[in-house]
């Protein structure tokens, strides 16, 4: 039904969100390239919600900075980046 539905935001109790958070973090172990990326993408997610507090539209350049891969074939892959690579 997700699939079908194709939901752009999710709510649920914060209890939720934080166990998810802490299952990654447990996943990706205390260091090494796992639990950097966890890290990063968690930095991520924050940066995102600041700018939508802020009540600006994120972008990739501002969100992300320069470590963000644009040109790895994962990134911006999937059917709703058909046709871009990255984030626009």
């Amino acid at each position: 039904m997700m699939a079908l539905a194709r939901p752009t935001m999710m709510v649920a109790v914060p209890e939720l969100y934080e166990t998810a958070m802490a299952g990654a973090r447990a996943e990706a172990g205390d260091s090494g390239p796992r639990r950097r990326l966890v890290d990063w993408s968690l930095g991520v997610v924050a940066a995102v919600q600041a700018a939508y507090n802020r009540g600006e539209r994120p972008r990739c350049a501002t969100v992300c900075g320069s470590s963000w891969p644009t040109g790895s074939s994962w990134a911006g892959s999937g059917p709703r980046s058909a046709g871009r690579r990255g984030c626009s």
